[in-house]
């Protein structure tokens, strides 16, 4: 998948090669795959590492209907689009973005996921959350916990 390609780019500096790669996977898969959003969360993320913050609330806005739906069943894409959202809005100053994704990043881990698609841990999502909504004891025990992971998740 190319969105791995667009990660390795961007993990040697090369963010240009990287969003590049990140953008045609995006246009690749139809609405009705099961993973479709994973690579818009993707994207949404790439642009606010990349400080490009506009681009990232775009993708957040031109995509909102793809969020979870709670108490309804959704597709992954959906799930991984609302943890890799929370992630970039905090990283682009839009605390209040974050913090109301919270509930679905939640959601996420009630159903036992440890970590989302794009290899982040959700207690340290959920800890993002947490600390844009204003809510210190409870991101500092998600910073804890997924520290905790960290340490006992196998690695291969």
């Amino acid at each position: 998948m190319r969105r791995f390609i667009g990660w390795t780019h961007y993990f040697r500096g090369d963010g240009e090669a990287a969003l590049e790669a990140m953008r045609s996977q995006a246009e690749l898969l139809e609405s009705d795959m099961y993973v479709y959003g994973v690579d818009l969360g993707d994207l949404c993320l790439l642009y606010a590492l990349l400080g490009q913050a506009e681009e990232a609330r775009g993708v957040l806005d031109e995509n909102r209907d793809l969020l979870p739906k709670m108490g309804e069943a959704n597709l992954m894409g959906s799930w991984e689009l609302a943890c890799s959202a929370a992630e970039a809005m905090a990283l682009v100053g839009a605390p209040e973005e974050s913090a109301a994704l919270y509930p679905a990043v939640a959601q996420v881990r009630a159903g036992s996921v440890v970590m989302t698609y794009s290899m982040g841990l959700v207690e340290r999502i959920l800890g993002i959350a947490a600390a844009c909504e204003g809510r210190r004891d409870r991101a500092e025990g998600h910073f804890e916990t997924a520290l905790q992971e960290a340490h006992e998740l196998p690695h291969v």
